[in-house]
């Protein structure tokens, strides 16, 4: 390699201020493995000094080693080095004559270092390897003379420039410029020294095509999620951060934020399994993506709720037009394993200029909150009223937790009693709370509260220890009785492994005979149930306890399941007891079809004369509500036991 100047070929000296001045570090070995020399950069990189290195016996691990007539050219990677070398000092003799400069070695030199390398003047380039000229498809005789920035697209040259002017030594990233037109990513690293009142500048050149594909995959995975392939929570935020930027800098602009999630998801996945829940989680994103149109982002958010942000200049209108767009996208089955599932997505909107996203996420959060309160299926658009009744929400959770800490709550027992001869055969055992403060906070407040939070495993085996201890003392009392005991269960327990346990210590602790107690629970429980629930049926079924489908007809569930599972009573839910028309072909057709399973029939929250005349005339069995008698408190129970109104 001979560097010319205007007075001839530049003198080998020079190649020593090269070796200085390389912007990697450089080692170089004697025959004997002894350091021979090298430059600043290796010695940081190592953590030691110049003095420390020469003379001493130096191995390395996995790096590029260039070599001739014995001597090697050890080339130092940053951000390796000091993970991979190892480096073992022994006593030796310093060589002084290891660095004997010569062109041949300073081109073994050039071709070690990084891809490829040159050496320019104020961007003219003085010399080139011959690895960066194949590189850039150049010879190097076309490179010498050739203005540097040439090598890089137009639109990189500034910057470039600008990195040379300022003698910076950091690495630069770019795109390189081949001859024929091509381009591919870069990474330039570069070195200024001064020799004959000169200024040089030795720069070295890798492509990095293979890390910037590698980086852009980790880029993908980092901010997309891996089952959908949708953006994830973490560009989701980051989009809506933009977005509010934005908000405050045009007048004009408008944003929303969707927030949704897939009504009875929890129903699917824990019935039919995670794999059809993964495969209704793919569809939904899938119809989601496609019907939000491009530039939208639509994101997953986290288990079954996504993100869609809308951006434009037409207001709340393009919100409620994307969210009636998804209701639609949603509105066929999907088809999983050869099920029909018809899946629909609550939607909550905030709209933008409501703050940071954290805000926007939290008023989304209780928009959607009131949706799913209205049934699902719809959407929602944030106001103030949500936020107002959000906080009461999460007030009323807190009170209901130090409530249940503080065994606050009450007992209250409804007497079912038989249509037929007007006898009570049992009751039904229910959460009651009276707040000092307060006052009577209704179970429709706080049960669907309980639901929501978890609490309703507490509360719900609460009641059922409660209930047990009192209806197991009524019948020491009336040893003739036979008194059933009704509790509702949550389905959430079936999905726990200890509610067997839990059952069989209560019974235990209270004296309880199982026989005597009934379990009820909501159709949701026999969605196609699990081989775990079935299990739990049958061992709770196996101490005596019976069964009841609460609230039937009001929800989904499987009826080719029902006939398998050990349940003795369907329980017609109040809503179908005002008199409405097509109330009575309802109730007829559930005491029909419990009949024609072999299930008695109670029909929930009778009221008037003509709806017990109706159910007695139609052959159900029992019946509860206000026409019989009101939820009652201890004494009161105690008086109607005491009365002999019982079977």
């Amino acid at each position: 390699m001979t560097i010319t100047s205007a007075e001839g070929p530049l003198r080998p000296e020079l190649l020593e201020l090269l070796f200085a001045a390389a912007p990697v570090g450089i080692v170089l070995l004697a025959p004997d493995g002894s350091c021979a020399a090298t430059n600043d950069h290796a010695c940081t990189l190592l953590g030691s000094t110049r003095q420390a290195l020469l003379g001493r016996p130096c191995s390395a691990d996995g790096h590029v080693v260039a070599a001739s007539d014995g001597w090697r050219w050890l080339v130092l990677q940053d951000g390796t080095a000091l993970d991979r070398m190892a480096v073992r000092l022994r006593d030796a003799e310093v060589r002084a004559a290891a660095l004997e400069a010569s062109e041949e070695k300073f081109a073994l030199l050039s071709e070690a270092t990084f891809e490829g390398v040159l050496v320019h003047e104020n961007g003219i380039v003085l010399q080139a390897s011959t690895r960066l000229a194949e590189m850039f498809g150049y010879t190097a005789a076309e490179l010498t003379g050739m203005d540097g920035l040439l090598l890089t697209v137009p639109e990189d040259r500034p910057r470039l420039r600008g990195h040379i002017q300022s003698d910076s030594e950091a690495p630069l990233r770019g795109t390189g410029l081949r001859k024929d037109g091509s381009t591919f990513p870069g990474e330039l690293r570069g070195r200024s020294f001064v020799f004959r009142g000169r200024t040089l500048r030795v720069a070295a050149f890798r492509d990095v095509t293979d890390q910037t594909r590698l980086e852009s995959e980790l880029l993908q995975r980092a901010l997309h999620d891996p089952l959908t392939g949708l953006p994830n929570r973490v560009l989701a935020l980051e989009r809506i951060g933009a977005a509010v930027e934005r908000d405050r800098r045009e007048p004009g602009f408008f944003f929303a934020v969707l927030l949704l999630d897939l009504d009875r998801f929890k129903v699917i996945n824990d019935s039919l399994g995670h794999r059809a829940g993964d495969a209704v989680l793919t569809a939904a994103a899938h119809r989601l993506a496609s019907c939000v149109g491009e530039g939208t982002l639509a994101a997953r958010f986290g288990g079954d709720e996504f993100i869609v942000l809308v951006e434009g200049t037409g207001g709340i209108d393009d919100a409620v037009a994307a969210a009636r767009r998804i209701e639609a996208a949603f509105e066929q089955p999907m088809f999983v394993d050869g099920r029909e599932l018809y899946v629909t997505p609550g939607i909550g909107i905030a709209p933008g200029g409501s703050g940071a996203p954290d805000d926007l996420l939290r008023i989304a959060d209780a928009a959607l909150y009131r949706a799913k309160a209205g049934g699902g299926a719809q959407f929602e658009v944030y106001d103030q009223s949500m936020h107002l009744r959000a906080m009461a929400r999460l007030q009323l959770e807190c009170e209901l937790r130090r409530a249940l800490e503080n065994e606050a709550l009450r007992v209250a027992y409804q007497p079912i009693v038989a249509l037929q001869t007007g006898n009570v055969v049992g009751f039904e055992a229910l959460a009651r709370w009276q707040d000092p403060v307060r006052g009577h906070i209704p179970p429709s407040e706080f049960i669907p509260v309980a639901e929501d939070t978890g609490l309703i495993v507490s509360l719900d085996r609460w009641v059922l220890r409660e209930s047990c201890r009192r209806m197991s003392e009524l019948r020491a009392r009336q040893p003739g009785g036979r008194l059933l005991l009704s509790v509702n269960l949550s389905g959430k327990h079936f999905n726990r492994p200890d509610l067997v346990p839990c059952v069989d210590a209560v019974l235990a602790e209270t004296g309880m005979d199982g026989g005597g107690l009934r379990l009820e629970i909501t159709e949701s429980v026999l969605v196609e149930p699990s081989g775990s629930v079935l299990r739990i049926f049958e061992e709770l079924r196996a101490r005596g306890i019976q069964f009841a489908i609460d609230d039937f007809g009001t929800g989904y569930s499987s009826l080719g399941y029902l006939h398998r599972l050990p349940v003795q009573s369907l329980k017609i839910d109040r809503s179908f007891m005002r008199g409405r028309a097509g109330d009575g072909e309802i109730i007829r057709a559930v005491i029909t079809l419990g009949h024609g399973l072999g299930m008695e029939v109670v029909a929930e929250g009778v009221e008037t004369r003509a709806v017990r005349d109706q159910l007695r005339s139609l052959g159900c069995e029992f019946a509860q509500g206000y026409l019989f008698a009101p939820a009652l408190d201890g004494t009161e129970l105690d008086d109607l036991v005491a009365g002999g109104r019982n079977g």
